[in-house]
């Protein structure tokens, strides 16, 4: 136990988005860090359970995005026996009438010939784009998502999609999502594949917003799919491996009660009169405290008018910050044997995905869920944007020997249940979760028949029960915040706050994922800030490793 008063830098929430991996890497470049996590276990949305015996699960991030990160080969993650797989095509989606689409530039002929069963023009156009796509891989991720966002990046990611799309750019930013899909693509069926990952899961902007929709379409063909042999706690095991093996301290149930600072400059926190860790005492940080716990969390621990006196404007947009539009609602059932989809009569690949998405019967009908889910009105817009995993088909260890394996079903919700009245209902999610879960095996049963008599377990994670585990997570959001039009990319909070010496990386751009990016740009910030940034290992671009990898990791069919 390390009992020292101070530190070079001080990270507040050990999350793998961004705790962990600024952590890694400051501590690797030479500075002394601590990192403070208020909950048993650091990386707590990570958490994996064995829900069924041999049957793995993680309740809250399952999916693995972090193909394209600089950590790879920065951190040396494989010899910390990290092992990532990637399907053949990332992602994909199934529709009411019982057909389905996978997309992935992997298996780029596979895709071609599901696109063509609906309109041999947009696989003709798809494969057109796919090229161009792979040459700007490493620098769309420098420039969208491993690095703090800045005006001119945006101009150029504009000029470089716009180009890949063949639209001028001055139509690129005058559009939004549906507008932009309807100019690109004739099927509804491959719109609507295009419109989930990146804009119907409202983390790349407002689908309304002009340029924003665009982006977040074409944002997708830069964020790999894929999974971690042992569900993402492994990566959680190999970043406090690395961590600690460079000499960085970790205190868990530890809890900050303040972020000291003195004449405009972050000196360090003071703990909690609860915390496991001495209880009450102030620890110093000599050059930088990180703040990992989002923005309403980092107001509180700064104070109100501490803030007002720095940046007002900043001040009120931190105490207004939206994480309630954008909650989360997870079910996790543990089933005998993969859902037996109907739409595999149609294409067959369907029954080897990991990851895909519930389509509707048209674009028009994701205009309509989008007008509910902004608008709060939580029973409207339940049964739209379903994200579903089923990490065995990629990764076996995940299975029991038996075969038994879990299938994990996310939906976007606004977090407040209203009465006729219009007041809040919180708790109404400790009832209403269960309800839900019903009414989505009722509905899967739909698409796969035996669904339900399949079931052998289930798991149910309402928003409240998100934000119960995790303070950071408000209003059980995990992200990092919504991102409505006026959050999204430049308007999110700056990695360098106003007080000198204080750093954020949640919610901040981009969005606080398993690609460990908002960690990353916020290592980079604080090591150039601290003169310790040119280190001879950390040089790697995002994508290099991946793509000189890519036919090893890519999982044999």
């Amino acid at each position: 136990m390390n009992e020292a008063n101070e530190y070079d830098v001080i990270i507040i929430g050990a999350g793998l988005g961004g705790g962990l991996p600024a952590g890694c890497y400051l501590q690797k470049a030479g500075a002394r860090v601590l990192m403070i996590e208020a909950n048993q276990e650091v990386g707590t949305h990570c958490k994996s359970n064995e829900f069924f015996p041999g049957a793995l699960c993680t309740p809250c991030a399952s999916g693995f995005f972090g193909g394209a990160a600089p950590m790879w080969e920065d951190l040396d993650l494989e010899d910390y026996g990290l092992q990532y797989r990637v399907p053949g095509r990332f992602f994909g989606a199934f529709f009411p009438d019982h057909t389905n689409l996978h997309l992935g530039p992997v298996d780029l002929a596979g895709s071609i010939e599901a696109i063509a069963r609906f309109s041999e023009k947009d696989a003709q156009k798809f494969q057109s784009m796919i090229g161009p796509i792979m040459e700007t891989f490493v620098e769309m991720n420098e420039m969208m998502v491993f690095s703090p966002p800045t005006p001119r990046n945006l101009i150029r990611v504009y000029e470089m999609q716009a180009a890949i799309a063949g639209v001028p750019v001055d139509d690129f930013v005058e559009m939004n999502a549906f507008e932009f899909l309807n100019v690109m693509f004739e099927s509804d069926r491959l719109k609507q594949v295009m419109f989930q990952p990146g804009c119907a899961t409202l983390t790349m902007g407002d689908p309304l917003a002009k340029a924003q929709g665009p982006l977040g379409i074409m944002g997708a063909f830069y964020v790999p799919t894929g999974q971690l042999k042992g569900t993402n706690h492994s990566l959680v095991h190999a970043l406090v491996r690395h961590f600690l093996d460079h000499g960085g301290t970790v205190w868990r149930n530890t809890i900050v009660d303040e972020i000291i600072t003195e004449a405009g400059v972050a000196r360090g926190v003071k703990l909690s009169k609860d915390s496991v860790m001495f209880p009450g005492r102030t620890i110093m940080a000599k050059h930088a405290v990180v703040s990992n716990v989002g923005a309403r969390k980092s107001l509180e621990l700064i104070g109100e008018e501490v803030m007002m006196r720095e940046d007002p404007r900043l001040a009120v947009k931190m105490k207004y910050f939206d994480n309630a539009s954008r909650s989360s609602s997870v079910t996790i059932w543990a089933l005998k044997r993969p859902p037996q989809w109907k739409s595999a009569v149609h294409d067959p690949y369907i029954m080897k995905s990991d990851f895909y998405y519930k389509g509707k019967h048209s674009m028009e009908e994701w205009k309509s869920w989008f007008v509910a889910e902004r608008c709060g009105d939580t029973e409207k817009a339940f049964g739209g944007w379903w994200e579903m995993l089923l990490p065995a088909n990629v990764d076996p260890t995940q299975a029991s020997p038996e075969g038994y394996l879990t299938f994990r079903l996310e939906e976007i919700l606004p977090f407040w249940w209203r009465d006729v009245d219009g007041n809040r209902h919180p708790e109404k999610w400790d009832d209403m979760k269960w309800t839900l879960v019903r009414k989505r095996e009722d509905e899967l049963e739909q698409y796969a028949p035996g669904f339900k008599e399949s079931i052998l377990d289930v798991l149910a994670v309402s928003p409240l029960d998100l934000w119960r585990g995790n303070m950071a997570s408000e209003y059980g959001d995990g992200i990092g915040g919504a991102f409505p039009a006026h959050q999204s990319y430049l308007d999110r909070m700056p990695y360098r706050m106003p007080i000198k010496n204080l750093y954020m990386c949640n919610s901040v751009w981009p969005i606080s994922l398993s690609w460990c990016a908002t960690g990353y740009n916020a290592a980079c910030v604080v090591a150039e800030d601290m003169g310790i940034r040119k280190q001879p290992w950390w040089i790697h671009r995002p994508g290099e490793w991946l793509m000189k990898n890519l036919a090893r990791l890519t999982v044999q069919e």
